[in-house]
C-alpha cells in the first residue's frame, strides 16, 4: 500500500497527530524517533514528550530532531516533572491538533506503513480505537520470535471475550490509534491507576467499536524496565511465579471492578443508549470477578502452604 492508495490530500493529513511518550529511553530514543520521521503517511504533527527523564533521552530526541530540522511538523516537549504515563498521554492529547491520535513509544519501532495503515482502518470502518499486531524483540531489537498475536492465526477482538476474560487481542498500548473525541470523554483516565491498555478497548466497544490490525507494524521492545507481570510469569518459577501470578490476578478483579463501574456510569447517564449492552455484557463481567476471585484465593492458599504469607491485595 502507498500512500497514493489513500489519496489522502494535505487537509485530511491535518486530521492526524502522533504521540509519542518517553521515560528514560536514552538506549533506544533514536531508533524510536527514526521510525516515527520514516512513516509513509505524513501527518499534521508528530508530538515527543519526555516525561522529565533524568537519563540523555530528551537530549538525544533533540539532537536527532536537528539533524532533520526540515521536518517543521515535528516536536519535543519536555515536560518539568513526571506525569506518569496517562499523564503524559492527556498532556499530548490536549497539545495535539488532530482528531485521530496515533500512539508511540519512545523505547519501540514503528514499521513505515503504521500509519498509514491504521489511518486507514480509522476512516474506512469509521472506528473509536485501531490496535496493530506487535513482533517483540530485545533490547537490541533482534526478533524474540513471538507477537501480540500470531500471524496468521485465527484472533479475538470480540466485546464479550474482553468482559469475560479481562484481555483480548485489542489489549496493547504502543501503536494504538484513538479518536481525540472519544478519548476526550473518558471519565476513568482521571484515575492514573487505570489500566490504559485494558479499558482503552472496553471503552471503545462501548462507543463506535474498536478493530484490530493483525500485521505486525511495530517492534515491541522487551527490556527490564518495561516486562509485563504475564512475561514475568513466564520466565519464572516455584514461589516466585506464583507471587507473580497472585498479582496478575488481583489486576484482573480491579479490571473487572472497574468495567462493572464503568457500565453502571453509562448506565445511569444514557439508559435509553446502554441499557441493552449493560444488560448483555455485565453478566460476563461477573463471570470475570468470579473466576479470577476464585485463581486469586487458590494461590493464596498455596502461598500459605508454602509458607509465604501473601495478603489480599497484591504488592
Amino acid at each position: 500500500m502507498s500512500g497514493s492508495d489513500l489519496d489522502l490530500n494535505a487537509e485530511e493529513a491535518r486530521r492526524v497527530s502522533i504521540i509519542c511518550v518517553t521515560y528514560q529511553h536514552e538506549k533506544f530514543a533514536r531508533a524510536a524517533v527514526r521510525s516515527l520521521l520514516q512513516q509513509t503517511y505524513h501527518p499534521f504533527e508528530i508530538i515527543i514528550l519526555d516525561d522529565a527523564s533524568t537519563d540523555a533521552t530528551a537530549d538525544i530526541i533533540a539532537a536527532e530532531l536537528s539533524a532533520h530540522s526540515h521536518r517543521s511538523e515535528t516536536r519535543l516537549i519536555r515536560n518539568e516533572r513526571n506525569l506518569g504515563y496517562c499523564g503524559n498521554v492527556l498532556k499530548g492529547v490536549g497539545m495535539a491538533q488532530g482528531e485521530f491520535i496515533l500512539l508511540a513509544h519512545g523505547d519501540d519501532i514503528m514499521l513505515p506503513a503504521w500509519a498509514e495503515k491504521v489511518v486507514k482502518v480509522w476512516r474506512d470502518e469509521k472506528v473509536s480505537l485501531v490496535v496493530v499486531n506487535a513482533e517483540f524483540v530485545d533490547e537490541n531489537a533482534e526478533s524474540l520470535d513471538r507477537f501480540r498475536r500470531p500471524p496468521g492465526e485465527a484472533y479475538d477482538e470480540s466485546f464479550e471475550t474482553l468482559a469475560r476474560d479481562g484481555s483480548n487481542a485489542l489489549c496493547g498500548g504502543s501503536g494504538m490509534g484513538f479518536e481525540r473525541q472519544f478519548f476526550a470523554g473518558l471519565n476513568w483516565l482521571r484515575d492514573e491507576r487505570a489500566p490504559f491498555d485494558i479499558m482503552m478497548p472496553f471503552s471503545a466497544c462501548l462507543a463506535d467499536g474498536a478493530r484490530f490490525v493483525p500485521e505486525p507494524l511495530l517492534k515491541k521492545r522487551l527490556h527490564p524496565q518495561n516486562l509485563s507481570l504475564g512475561l514475568a510469569a513466564e520466565r519464572s518459577t516455584g514461589i516466585e511465579r506464583l507471587m507473580i501470578e497472585f498479582d496478575i490476578f488481583c489486576n484482573h478483579l480491579e479490571y473487572s471492578f472497574r468495567m462493572e463501574a464503568e457500565l453502571d456510569r453509562l448506565n445511569e447517564a444514557d439508559p435509553s443508549r446502554f441499557s441493552e449492552i449493560v444488560s448483555r455484557i455485565k453478566p460476563l463481567v461477573a463471570v470475570q470477578t468470579s473466576e479470577m476471585a476464585r485463581k486469586l484465593v487458590r494461590t493464596r492458599i498455596e502461598l500459605n502452604r508454602l509458607g509465604v504469607k501473601r495478603p489480599l491485595g497484591g504488592k
